[in-house]
């Protein structure tokens, strides 16, 4: 009787054992969840190209068009290949030709089609550049002149043609309405002095010329991916002033959205894209608290409204460091991150850089 007792109120040693190591893999579960859910962002691998992005979005992988002419394959990577996109292009000795010595020879591709001259950087491997098919595009058909230069300093040259797809962009009727007050003539003349000055900083820190500063690392803005307005979004706005204690609203007017806004809280993190240099840092009157980074061969990030701007100008950064915090200082409603990209004066997709092996 007893004995019987025992084997049912207690678990026998295999029992036990059982139990115990259950209880150890629910605890070795917990920590592991729960630092997952502490480290909303990770660092992935795309073909030796290492990307920071959130752990709730993933990147598009790119699709690619080879091209062969002489002893070289041209290879251009992008998203889908549509307007408003970048790409980024890699030249490399055909395979079979690895003996091909490569700084005998000098590369250039003309993009016919914008007549823009695409920079080239010499790598190890290769060459290898990154562009943009502008938004602005009409045509479906893209030209561009691949120009080769032998150890004679002969030239030869090859146009390729890419079709890309006239993707339609989003449209909002819904109005952003903004408050325009009513100034005292001194106070609207400091006001228009100093978005003039404001416009011109822009205008040198946009001027300076940099060598390529790209490495093989990429880096999402936010740690949260959650889109609240997207990019070359057609836009309404329209302002009101407060006349005798009554809103007189102005004529609404359509304007491009030349960037993406990604949700946030005021103080989240907001993180560089690429290596690069700040070449300008400061509370701006539309933009807030702006960052722009310069990452050479005419390619430009900026993160706009930021509550906190955690560096100064002429400094290096690297892709992924935390820059500032999201806020919503200037011309903005509520709290988000603005983020941009332009590349030759284009602005660009920013999203569709990290389809991009780039190295």
């Amino acid at each position: 009787m007893d004995r019987a007792k025992t084997k049912r109120d207690f678990p026998t040693r295999i029992r036990k054992k059982q139990y115990l190591k259950s209880l150890f893999y629910f605890f070795v579960f917990g920590l592991v969840f729960n630092s997952f859910l502490w480290a909303n962002t990770i660092w992935i691998e795309r073909n030796q190209t290492f990307i920071q992005v959130p752990i709730n979005w993933t990147p598009t992988k790119p699709q690619e068009k080879v091209f062969y002419f002489d002893q070289w394959k041209l290879i251009i990577y992008c998203k889908s290949f549509s307007r408003g996109e970048i790409f980024y292009i890699e030249i490399l000795p055909k395979d079979d030709t690895p003996n091909v010595v490569l700084k005998d020879y000098t590369h250039q591709v003309y993009y016919k089609t914008m007549e823009r001259d695409i920079p080239l950087n010499q790598k190890s491997f290769g060459y290898n550049g990154i562009y943009v098919f502008p938004p602005e595009l009409k045509e479906s058909k893209n030209k561009f002149i691949w120009i080769i230069q032998n150890p004679n300093k002969e030239k030869i040259q090859k146009e390729i043609e890419l079709n890309i797809y006239l993707r339609e962009f989003p449209y909002s009727d819904t109005p952003l309405i903004f408050e325009k007050k009513i100034l005292p003539p001194e106070k609207q003349k400091e006001l228009d002095e100093r978005i003039e000055k404001e416009r011109e900083m822009k205008k040198i820190a946009f001027s300076e010329n940099l060598p390529n500063l790209f490495s093989n690392r990429l880096s999402h803005p936010r740690d949260f991916h959650y889109i609240t307005s997207e990019w070359y979004k057609t836009r309404i706005h329209q302002y009101y002033q407060i006349i005798n204690k009554k809103k007189i609203f102005s004529q609404p007017y359509k304007s491009i959205h030349r960037g993406l806004d990604l949700k946030g809280n005021t103080g989240d993190i907001v993180y560089a894209l690429a290596d690069g240099k700040i070449v300008l840092s400061a509370e701006m009157y539309y933009e807030g608290n702006f960052i722009l980074i310069n990452h050479g061969n005419k390619i430009f990030s900026g993160y706009m409204h930021l509550n906190e701007r955690y560096y100064s100008e002429n400094t290096y950064v690297k892709a992924g460091i935390p820059i500032g915090t999201v806020g919503a200082t200037g011309l903005a409603i509520g709290s988000h991150l603005h983020f941009s990209v332009w590349i030759d004066g284009f602005v660009a997709d920013p999203l569709s850089i990290y389809s991009l092996p780039i190295r």
